[in-house]
């Protein structure tokens, strides 16, 4: 029996399927994925848990009355990714009583991070303490001289606030002797008094208390504010660095009365929000200005789900970009891993590569976690066993190729056209618990397809080479001394291997009795090999939704061999320019510069040209 060699994944950012359980990663930390999830989580924390972690993985639309997360000091990530074609975001969050202490935090203590929180539409309004993200800001009860910063990181908020008192776009009031960071940060909302105004309602914050430290970066407010654009008030110190203020009406000589260093106003909106947006694709300003209120590397270790085979690893944009990206690789790595494929919840990704080396033509089996348009795979064909049966003593299975849409946790037979398979456009890798999946084979009774994400093992006495049935597996080399064809299906025997992201044939002997049994196949009937056919069909051009470019990084694993030397891996990624994009210079696969856009069938790519 020939080797089996498995997969690597490469693939970026992260959403789940709603109403799953509220779940907890190994290091603790809750794994959220709709509104009941955070409602849940709100309970946790407000009925003790202070300190919980938590990762908002889906975007998510609340309804009723929101119930605010109160005297929170943990870590929370709400999986805000501005550069996603579809941003996780939470909607829907209203509250309007006479109250205080009102937000998607209701209050909020030294320590806290809250970071990658989008809010849209929001409808908030009480009495006082009344915020976006965070109503207020309270001193730790156990030491009020700690002044363990709050940190507000890549946060925004759209829509509403209403207080009479200490109200703010981010957050309402943030009370005596208390620190607060707020980095890459903006409200557009428009904040003012939510019956009869008393004081203070300021477009990013409401209020700083004496003795209070209130530490702004690259953050703005464009929205409009009863008090202040900025900040309503305050009587503690506040520190500003391109803090970006839209003069609008009454409030035009407003924006530095309160925040007096490192204000940008302008009368244009674009032009505070372009300031923001040159500041967060300038590598060397994050890392003087941003980077040191806390260890993002460390948080997103905290905060990521546990998957069983998977690992992450940075890549970084080949031109017009500065910032970087997330990858997430499914692997295994030696013919003796047994470790299986697990996503206890899905992961939306920005493009994926199956990081195997195929020989073109030399057709194989694959199992894939996500579900994909057939006409968005380049480098090979995927096809559907329609049919299979013995002809003059030969054994045939008839595969016919998919057009429309090539299925999750669906074994295929893969016919390559290069040495890898790219995926073009997003994908959401699909949740599963390692275990195998199958499809019957139509008019072929007792026989299935089946698909694995955990290593398979035929030890001697295994019910699927003897009792039970017959299990084949897929060479794709021919070996003349044993009668096996390249691209044939191969009668298993004990100590054979099938890796991961694999498929194969199997006959499952029936459990009936009387004429059941004599109209089934024997074991010792059934063929050494099965011949493979496959029937190819023509596939519509693919037309990707944004330009994309085609950059090279290094795999994680080898291909046959236990321990290889790193290969180069071609993976294809979403270009978003921060500035213009000239988007007609086109490439076929190659790299060879087209002359115009293509109009015959083949697969191209359009690679942008930034202009600074």
């Amino acid at each position: 029996m020939k080797k089996f060699l498995f997969t690597t994944l490469a693939v970026g950012a992260l959403a789940v399927s709603a109403n799953a359980a509220l779940t907890v990663n190994s290091k603790g930390c809750y794994q959220i994925s709709s509104a009941s999830e955070l409602s849940e989580f709100a309970s946790v924390v407000n009925n003790g848990e202070k300190t919980a972690c938590a990762a908002v993985t889906k975007s998510i639309t609340l309804t009723g009355t929101w119930t605010p997360i109160m005297g929170f000091k943990g870590v929370f990530d709400g999986g805000y990714d501005r550069n996603d074609d579809a941003p996780i975001t939470i909607s829907g969050l209203k509250f309007d009583n006479s109250s205080s202490e009102v937000g998607l935090f209701g209050s909020a203590e030294g320590g806290a991070l809250i970071r990658n929180v989008s809010i849209v539409n929001g409808s908030v309004g009480a009495d006082k303490y009344v915020g976006g993200i965070v109503g207020n800001v309270v001193a730790a009860s156990e030491n009020v001289s700690d002044l363990k910063s709050v940190v507000i990181d890549n946060c925004n908020y759209s829509g509403s606030v209403k207080g009479n008192e200490n109200a703010g776009g981010l957050v309402g009031n943030i009370s005596s002797n208390t620190s607060v960071t707020i980095t890459n940060s903006y409200s557009t909302a428009t904040i003012e008094k939510y019956t009869s105004s008393k004081s203070d309602q300021g477009g990013l914050v409401g209020y700083v208390g004496a003795n209070a430290t209130l530490k702004l970066v690259n953050c703005y407010s464009t929205g409009s504010a009863t008090t202040n654009p900025l900040v309503g008030n305050s009587r503690g110190t506040i520190t500003g660095d391109n803090v970006g203020c839209k003069k609008t009406g009454t409030l035009f000589d407003k924006c530095d009365d309160v925040v007096k260093s490192g204000v940008y106003s302008n009368s244009n909106s674009a032009n505070v929000v372009a300031n923001y947006e040159s500041n967060l694709n300038n590598e060397d300003y994050q890392i003087a200005n941003v980077r040191s209120t806390y260890d993002a590397s460390a948080i997103e270790t905290m905060l990521a789900p546990d998957l069983s085979g998977i690992s992450f690893k940075d890549t970084t944009w080949t031109e017009g970009s500065l910032w970087r990206k997330k990858t997430y690789a499914i692997t295994s790595s030696t013919l003796n891993d047994t470790e299986p494929v697990v996503l206890p919840q899905s992961l939306t990704i920005d493009s994926v590569v199956l990081d195997r080396e195929f020989q073109p033509k030399v057709n194989s089996t694959v199992m894939l976690p996500f579900s994909i348009a057939a006409n968005a795979v380049e480098g090979g064909k995927f096809f559907n066993i329609t049919a299979m049966g013995e002809t003059d003593g030969v054994w045939n299975v008839t595969g016919d190729q998919e057009v429309t849409t090539i299925k999750a946790h669906t074994p295929y037979l893969v016919k390559p056209t290069a040495n890898r398979l790219i995926f073009r456009g997003k994908v959401t890798l699909e949740a599963t618990d390692g275990s195998m999946n199958e499809v019957a084979i139509d008019g072929a009774d007792n026989w299935s397809f089946r698909g694995v994400y955990a290593t398979k093992l035929w030890e001697e006495n295994d019910p699927e080479i003897g009792t039970a049935g017959q299990a084949y597996g897929y060479s794709s080399k021919a070996d003349a001394d044993r009668g096996i064809t390249e691209g044939s299906f191969v009668r298993v025997g004990k100590n054979v291997r099938l890796k991961p992201m694999r498929g194969y044939l199997y006959y499952a002997v029936p459990r009936c009795s009387g004429l059941c049994k004599s109209a089934a196949i024997s074991l010792d009937d059934l063929p050494s090999t099965i011949v493979v056919n496959l029937i190819e069909k023509d596939l519509p051009p693919y037309i990707p939704e944004v330009e994309e470019v085609v950059e090279t990084i290094n795999p994680i694993v080898g291909e046959e061999t236990e321990e290889q030397e790193d290969a180069p891996l071609s993976i294809v990624k979403p270009m978003i320019a921060p500035e213009a994009v000239k988007a007609n210079r086109w490439f076929d696969l190659n790299g060879r510069f087209l002359n115009k856009k293509p109009t015959n069938h083949g697969s191209f790519y359009n690679k942008p040209v930034i202009i600074k």
